[in-house]
Protein backbone atom coordinates (compact mmCIF):
# COMPACT_ATOMS: atom_id res chain seq x y z
CA UNK A 1 0.00 0.00 0.00
CA UNK A 2 1.49 3.74 -1.10
CA UNK A 3 1.20 6.44 1.08
CA UNK A 4 2.22 9.63 1.83
CA UNK A 5 2.56 10.91 4.92
CA UNK A 6 0.59 7.72 6.74
CA UNK A 7 -2.65 8.40 4.22
CA UNK A 8 -3.21 5.41 1.59
CA UNK A 9 -2.70 6.69 -1.84
CA UNK A 10 -4.96 5.15 -4.58
CA UNK A 11 -4.09 6.32 -7.40
CA UNK A 12 -0.74 5.40 -7.63
CA UNK A 13 -1.34 1.60 -7.56
CA UNK A 14 -2.06 -0.37 -10.53
CA UNK A 15 -5.90 -1.07 -11.57
CA UNK A 16 -5.60 -4.79 -9.97
CA UNK A 17 -3.87 -3.79 -6.98
CA UNK A 18 -6.76 -1.14 -6.19
CA UNK A 19 -9.47 -4.08 -6.76
CA UNK A 20 -7.64 -6.46 -4.35
CA UNK A 21 -7.29 -3.46 -1.37
CA UNK A 22 -11.23 -2.68 -2.40
CA UNK A 23 -11.86 -6.59 -2.01
CA UNK A 24 -10.00 -6.45 1.01
CA UNK A 25 -11.55 -3.96 2.92
CA UNK A 26 -14.46 -4.99 1.54
CA UNK A 27 -14.65 -8.44 2.31
CA UNK A 28 -12.91 -7.48 5.89
CA UNK A 29 -15.86 -5.01 6.28
CA UNK A 30 -18.87 -7.48 5.18
CA UNK A 31 -17.60 -10.56 7.93
CA UNK A 32 -17.41 -7.91 10.67
CA UNK A 33 -21.17 -6.67 9.87
CA UNK A 34 -21.78 -10.86 9.96
CA UNK A 35 -20.23 -11.32 13.25
CA UNK A 36 -21.82 -8.52 15.01
CA UNK A 37 -25.29 -9.01 13.62
CA UNK A 38 -25.40 -12.72 14.77
CA UNK A 39 -24.02 -12.27 18.28
CA UNK A 40 -26.27 -9.47 18.66
CA UNK A 41 -28.85 -11.88 17.49
CA UNK A 42 -28.02 -14.44 19.57
CA UNK A 43 -27.72 -12.72 22.92
CA UNK A 44 -31.75 -12.93 22.46
CA UNK A 45 -32.39 -16.32 20.25
CA UNK A 46 -31.14 -20.01 20.88
CA UNK A 47 -28.69 -20.09 18.38
CA UNK A 48 -30.84 -23.03 16.58
CA UNK A 49 -32.97 -20.28 15.65
CA UNK A 50 -30.93 -17.43 14.16
CA UNK A 51 -31.44 -17.08 10.56
CA UNK A 52 -27.97 -17.23 9.70
CA UNK A 53 -28.55 -17.83 5.72
CA UNK A 54 -30.08 -14.60 5.36
CA UNK A 55 -28.03 -12.63 7.20
CA UNK A 56 -24.96 -14.37 5.05
CA UNK A 57 -26.52 -13.64 1.86
CA UNK A 58 -27.48 -9.84 2.64
CA UNK A 59 -23.90 -9.02 3.91
CA UNK A 60 -22.02 -11.03 0.90
CA UNK A 61 -24.13 -8.91 -1.24
CA UNK A 62 -23.63 -5.69 0.29
CA UNK A 63 -19.67 -6.36 -0.16
CA UNK A 64 -20.17 -7.08 -3.41
CA UNK A 65 -22.56 -3.77 -4.38
CA UNK A 66 -19.43 -2.40 -2.34
CA UNK A 67 -17.05 -3.48 -4.52
CA UNK A 68 -18.67 -2.40 -7.72
CA UNK A 69 -19.73 1.11 -6.60
CA UNK A 70 -16.08 2.01 -5.60
CA UNK A 71 -14.27 0.37 -8.60
CA UNK A 72 -16.72 2.81 -10.56
CA UNK A 73 -15.20 5.83 -9.17
CA UNK A 74 -11.87 4.84 -10.62
CA UNK A 75 -11.04 7.08 -13.62
CA UNK A 76 -11.20 5.01 -17.07
CA UNK A 77 -7.21 5.12 -17.54
CA UNK A 78 -6.46 3.24 -14.88
CA UNK A 79 -8.46 0.55 -16.16
CA UNK A 80 -5.30 -0.62 -18.30
CA UNK A 81 -3.17 -2.95 -16.76
CA UNK A 82 0.58 -2.42 -16.80
CA UNK A 83 3.76 -4.58 -15.92
CA UNK A 84 2.40 -4.52 -11.93
CA UNK A 85 -0.59 -5.89 -13.19
CA UNK A 86 0.86 -8.85 -15.05
CA UNK A 87 3.38 -9.17 -12.33
CA UNK A 88 0.87 -9.40 -9.52
CA UNK A 89 -1.10 -11.98 -12.23
CA UNK A 90 1.71 -14.04 -12.82
CA UNK A 91 3.11 -14.65 -9.12
CA UNK A 92 -0.57 -14.74 -7.69
CA UNK A 93 -2.11 -17.18 -9.68
CA UNK A 94 0.46 -20.34 -8.66
CA UNK A 95 0.31 -18.88 -5.56
CA UNK A 96 -3.48 -19.71 -5.11
CA UNK A 97 -3.48 -23.27 -6.82
CA UNK A 98 -1.43 -23.89 -3.90
CA UNK A 99 -3.67 -22.82 -1.31
CA UNK A 100 -6.76 -24.20 -3.44
CA UNK A 101 -4.65 -28.00 -3.37
CA UNK A 102 -4.00 -27.64 0.35
CA UNK A 103 -7.58 -26.37 1.22
CA UNK A 104 -9.17 -29.31 -0.53
CA UNK A 105 -6.86 -32.11 0.10
CA UNK A 106 -8.00 -32.82 3.81
CA UNK A 107 -11.43 -33.34 2.66
CA UNK A 108 -10.59 -36.04 0.40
Amino acid sequence: LYTTGGVPVLSSMSYQENGIWVYLVTSAGSYVAYVVIMLARIGSTPVVNVPCVSILLWTVGASMVGRIVVDSFAPGDSRRSDVRDKDIHRFGEPTSCWFLYGGGRPGC
